[in-house]
């Protein structure tokens, strides 16, 4: 597998964290399970595979449209990757969905939407032509820079809170929220299902489990009661209860799991293995 990171232009820096290709061309028939986490990220991916029938598949064995919008995915997934295919896409920043789109965010959480959907006829034409993924990656970015707001830069000190929770979550909790906001806790409710897609409580906890993730994988700590201390949880059963709730696996799982596939991906990866599978409907597009 071919996985690159590709900086996005300048003037899409405040609504995208990262663009993205993977390649696969794996010479045997096996199919290979990708197993997510929560990770509060949501995104646009496009895929071409080589043969029909071949390509990106859900948890119940459906393809998945050839590009898609995607929104916070509130627990763990699982997906399949059929024989050899070629993947671009964005990974949103958090309010990235409502400016870009200007819909409320909690409509895409959990949900994937077909191109066709949110876009002119002429860029699905393009985007579903059997180009390489550097080109379909340029196509999306095209599009995306033509969604662009009149007013980027409105709500400048929300997004800077957003910025403080990415780097230390543990710091944070709804009533010091409200508190920094200026507003009510019903308000900052509604902000954040609007802008962001989830409840503020849940998105600090899906933060906190990131760090945690972070933490886990880089090995820098001998036991996991000392990450569930650096980190506040209430205990180290607390701890273990949040990994396994986003990432349906316990961290002693997560901590020795060393990919085959896609050790160079990281989140919202946690694992990647060969696997049994059945396609059950095709309506790729």
């Amino acid at each position: 597998m071919k996985y690159q990171i590709v900086t996005p232009q300048t003037c899409l820096r405040p609504f995208i964290q990262y663009c993205w290709t993977l390649e696969t061309n794996r010479m045997n028939s096996g199919v290979l399970e990708l197993i997510t986490t929560a990770d509060n990220s949501s995104g646009i991916m496009s895929q071409c595979a080589q043969l029909k029938g071949e390509g990106l598949y859900n948890g119940k064995g459906k393809a998945l449209p050839g590009c898609f919008l995607y929104g916070q995915q509130t627990g763990p997934g699982r997906y399949f990757v059929q024989a050899h295919i070629s993947m671009a896409g964005v990974v949103f920043q958090p309010q990235g969905i409502h400016k870009l789109f200007r819909f409320p965010a909690f409509k895409a959480t959990n949900k994937i939407i077909a191109f066709k959907e949110f876009c002119s006829e002429s860029y699905k034409f393009k985007l579903n032509k059997q180009l390489p993924a550097l080109d379909r990656l340029t196509l999306l970015e095209t599009f995306l820079i033509s969604k662009i707001p009149d007013n980027p830069s409105e709500d400048q000190y929300f997004t800077g809170v957003l910025k403080q929770i990415q780097i230390q979550p543990e710091l944070f909790s709804v009533s010091e929220l409200t508190d920094l906001l200026g507003i009510s806790t019903r308000q900052l409710e509604r902000k954040f299902n609007q802008t962001i897609g989830v409840s503020p409580g849940y998105y600090l906890r899906v933060m906190r489990f990131k760090k945690a993730m972070e933490l886990i994988k880089s090995g820098e700590f001998n036991k996991f009661s000392d990450i569930a201390y650096s980190l506040y949880y209430t205990d180290q059963s607390h701890f273990i209860k949040e990994v396994r709730y986003f990432s349906g696996l316990n961290p002693k799982k997560l901590m020795g799991f060393k990919s085959k596939y896609l050790n160079k991906l990281g989140l919202p990866i946690s694992m990647a293995k060969l696997a049994d599978f059945k396609i059950t409907d095709n309506f790729m597009c």
